[in-house]
C-alpha cells in the first residue's frame, strides 16, 4: 500500500494534509486532517474507477461550506435545544450554530479542527489525535 502526504491548505494559521492511501487492487481513500474529513473513496470498476463519498475536489470550500461530508462531527453528533444541556446537576452553556441550537459541537467543534496525523508506513496506517481539554467549547 502506498501512502502519500500533501499540504493542501490553511486553516487559522496551521498547515491542512491530505493522506491518500491507496492499494494494489486500485482502491483509494483521501483523508484530511481537518476534521478527519474522508475527502474521496475511490473503489475500481470495470472502466475505470467509482467514487463512493461526497465531497469536494480541493479544501477550499470546506471552511465556508459546511455540509459536514465525511467528517468526524462532535463533541457531539446532532442538535443541542437551545445551545445547552445539564449534566449532574450543572448546566453548560454553548455557542450555538444552528438559530439558538447548537448543531455537531458548535462552531469550533471537532469537524472544524486540525487535527495531528500521524503516518505509519510500516503498517499501512494513517492516525489522527485531537485534545479538546475540559471545557473547551463550553463542554465539561
Amino acid at each position: 500500500m502506498a501512502i502519500a502526504v500533501n499540504r493542501i491548505g490553511e486553516f487559522d494559521g496551521k498547515p491542512v494534509e491530505e493522506a491518500v492511501l491507496e492499494s494494489a487492487s486500485g482502491v483509494s481513500v483521501a483523508i484530511l486532517n481537518w476534521g478527519v474529513v474522508v475527502r474521496d473513496w475511490q473503489v475500481p470498476v470495470a472502466g475505470g474507477a467509482r467514487h463512493v463519498v461526497l465531497g469536494f475536489k480541493t479544501f477550499d470550500p470546506y471552511p465556508g461550506h459546511s455540509p459536514y461530508f465525511g467528517a468526524v462531527v462532535g463533541r457531539v453528533a446532532n442538535r443541542i435545544r437551545g445551545a445547552r444541556f445539564t449534566l449532574d446537576g450543572t448546566t453548560y452553556e454553548l455557542a450555538p450554530n444552528e438559530g439558538a441550537n447548537q448543531l455537531h459541537g458548535g462552531p469550533g467543534g471537532l469537524a472544524r479542527q486540525v487535527w495531528q496525523m500521524d503516518v505509519d508506513s510500516a503498517a499501512n496506517a494513517v492516525s489522527f489525535r485531537y485534545d479538546s481539554p475540559d471545557g473547551d467549547m463550553g463542554f465539561p
